[in-house]
């Protein structure tokens, strides 16, 4: 197990996570989990895997770190309980799912909640907008595609992330990227308003609607 070597993706999932308590859902062979333990970030890790095969790695991986780490087998939050961990992780799936584990569990979910989905995040950040969770931070990283990174908390009161944005563009594209005019999000939406405009000849209300959304995000950007 080579704790020293994390996709750029993970590495951001890792530099979020805050210190005390946490567990990594759909931990896989625990491989982010081992590092937050190896470099002191955590004080104590739980990897929960779904999968007979990666949860039995997972437990011979987290050995080492003796009762500062253990792994469950269980799906989603429900090996947790409730108040276990101030924090959790999801990474490597997509954000229709990763909505579907926070919901399933809303008193298991903690303050901090950072999470890697493989597709467009507009369904955890409607899921956050809608259970009071704000948009702390978020970023785009590259790997084998372009992946969004998304550090929620636990926050009263309207989420200021959103404020000064149209709320369907933001919610689609992510405020955060939007507000700090991400380049990798500049030249994403500059490549999907192209391909779309090659389709624009479709009698397809949602085209439609879809130009105009990546056109409203491009305004975002002030550019000479």
């Amino acid at each position: 197990m080579n704790l020293k070597s994390l996709e750029p993706r993970l590495q951001t999932v890792l530099e979020w996570i805050p210190l005390g308590n946490h567990a990594d859902i759909g931990a896989d062979h625990a491989y982010l989990l081992g590092n937050l333990l190896d470099q002191n970030r955590i004080l104590k890790g739980i990897a929960i895997e779904k999968n007979r095969e990666p949860f039995e790695l997972a437990c011979k991986n987290l050995e080492k770190f003796g009762d500062r780490a253990e792994a469950r087998l269980g799906d989603g939050l429900a090996p947790l309980q409730v108040g276990e961990v101030n924090s959790i992780s999801i990474c490597g799936m997509g954000a229709a799912l990763m909505a579907k584990i926070l919901t399933a569990h809303p008193e298991k979910v903690p303050e901090h909640v950072v999470v890697q989905p493989n597709d467009s995040a507009e369904p955890v950040r409607r899921w956050a907008l809608q259970t009071g969770f704000h948009v702390k931070q978020e970023t785009i990283t590259v790997g084998f595609w372009h992946y969004p990174v998304l550090h929620f908390q636990r926050q009263a009161g309207p989420d200021p992330a959103y404020t000064d944005l149209p709320l369907d563009v933001a919610l689609r594209f992510g405020p955060w990227p939007l507000k700090n005019q991400n380049p990798l999000l500049y030249t994403h939406l500059l490549e999907q308003e192209k391909r779309l405009r090659n389709l624009a000849h479709l009698p397809n209300p949602r085209l439609q609607e879809d130009i105009q959304k990546v056109q409203r995000a491009l305004e975002c950007f002030n550019v000479n």
